[in-house]
């Protein structure tokens, strides 16, 4: 979860630095943003990782009650 929040920081940080400099360094600015995306895309897999690990361990758990006879 740290990593995800993270890269969300890292996102909103470079979509501010490249706001603040797109009228003077248009082409830094352009780069800032492909770093943006980059960290958001990578926000949004990890947050996916974690998803699916969760909903493992949610069947895990409910295929254990069920062996157990608590279902």
């Amino acid at each position: 979860m740290t990593q995800a929040t993270d890269l969300d920081v890292m996102f909103a940080e470079l979509i501010g630095k490249a706001a603040t400099n797109i009228d003077q360094w248009p082409t830094t600015a352009e780069r800032l943003v492909r770093l943006a995306l980059r960290a958001q895309s990578n926000c949004r897999a990890s947050l996916d990782t974690l998803a699916r690990a969760e909903r493992a361990l949610l069947r895990a758990r409910e295929r254990e009650a069920i062996r157990n006879g608590d279902a």
